[in-house]
């Protein structure tokens, strides 16, 4: 398989750690277990689009829960990702997998990416999901390549679920962990829990739900998708950590994420 890669310009994102031509690759699940990346996925569609860098994904695995999958939560989080890739996009070199449908074809395009890694070519992934996939991806590539590779996470759960859940859940071994990455050659970096300023409440995000954008309205109705009402929850926790890689900045919240999807 071969990866178009393209240098862009980054107009509004203010990151120090984006560079022209830094590629970027995420794998996140929102197939079992907790609903929030049918809510967040477009939002991170949505931020990466606003910062000039739709260009630069090359990787997006999505339901990488792929041991054990809930049907109709898989169908609604697929619904939020080709939604938010089409209305936010397009994202010209990236390839989009169901993970759990196509385990094999995502590792191996990961692995793809993490290999074709140089010191001017370096490689970002963001971990929204068990650490499984990336540490599969990790393992089969070239060593000579990982240094110029960092994960990023802000999950304790996603960082070892894998190994603390997963054999009760039919995953076989080996398991991958977050901790684990260094003593492959990989770099780390893990920010606090965006749960802890992204998991609220409607009412924060009414500036989506009352704008005159149909898009950011659609982005309200995939949270009222992964949370109905009478919940009064919205988690769009994971969209915390493709903000900082974009901004820097590693205290994200809904007042934040308005002022960066509005601004003109």
């Amino acid at each position: 398989m071969k990866l178009c890669l393209f240098i862009i310009n980054i107009v509004t994102a203010t990151s120090t750690l984006l560079a022209q031509g830094t590629r970027i690759a995420i794998s996140q699940d929102g197939n079992y277990h907790d609903r929030d990346d049918i809510s967040d996925v477009g939002l991170s569609c949505a931020i990466l689009s606003k910062a000039g860098l739709a260009a630069n994904v090359v990787y997006w695995g999505t339901s990488d829960h792929y041991w054990l999958t809930n049907a109709s939560q898989e169908a609604d989080m697929q619904t939020s990702v080709a939604g938010g890739a089409n209305r936010f996009g397009p994202f010209p070199n990236a390839q989009f997998y169901n993970v759990r449908a196509n385990r094999a074809a995502a590792v191996n395009s990961l692995r793809y990416a993490i290999d074709a890694s140089s010191e001017t070519n370096p490689l970002h992934i963001v971990e929204n999901g068990p650490a499984q996939v990336i540490g599969q991806a990790i393992q089969a590539s070239l060593p000579s390549a990982r240094k110029y590779v960092t994960v990023y996470s802000q999950s304790a759960w996603n960082d070892t679920h894998a190994r603390t859940a997963g054999p009760g859940e039919g995953l076989k071994a080996p398991y991958y962990v977050y901790n684990q990455f260094p003593s492959l050659g990989v770099n780390v970096q893990h920010i606090q829990d965006q749960n802890l300023l992204l998991s609220t409440t409607k009412d924060k995000f009414s500036w989506l739900k009352n704008s005159s954008d149909p898009d950011l309205r659609w982005l309200y109705g995939r949270n009222e998708v992964a949370f109905p009402p009478p919940s009064a929850k919205f988690d769009c926790s994971g969209a915390g950590l493709v903000y900082y890689i974009v901004t820097g900045d590693s205290k994200c919240t809904p007042a934040k994420l308005r002022s960066f999807l509005t601004q003109q």
